[in-house]
């Protein structure tokens, strides 16, 4: 198994993933979400050539959503916006602020 991008299949011929270097292979799931579009949940991860198996170690993952004009791609909580020819069209993400410190004041009368 020396060539990269190579389909693997399991013991019952059942496509489990492709190799992309010597231990490491892609994993894609297609499922559709609660808004009824097509999603393609793609993952890397460790394997295990001996035993057809993966280890269980993610090494990076993402979703990928189709949607009328191209698709959404959700990675580490920001989304990235692709036109339908894959060209990034924008970019979300979420900043957390800190809360502005409160101090009590002294409203007795002086």
């Amino acid at each position: 198994m020396d060539n990269y991008g190579e389909s693997i299949y399991d013991k019952n011929n059942n496509l489990i993933g492709y190799k992309t270097n010597n231990d490491e292979f892609v994993t894609i799931s297609t499922y559709y979400n609660e808004n009824n579009l097509l999603c393609n949940k793609v993952s890397v991860k460790d394997f295990d050539e001996s035993s057809l198996s993966f280890n269980g170690n993610y090494l990076i993952s993402w979703i990928d959503t189709k949607i009328e004009n191209g698709f959404v791609r959700e990675y580490n909580k920001n989304k990235y916006y692709y036109d339908k020819d894959n060209n990034l069209i924008n970019f979300e993400t979420i900043k957390k602020c800190l809360p502005f410190p409160l101090s009590k004041k002294d409203t007795t009368l002086n």
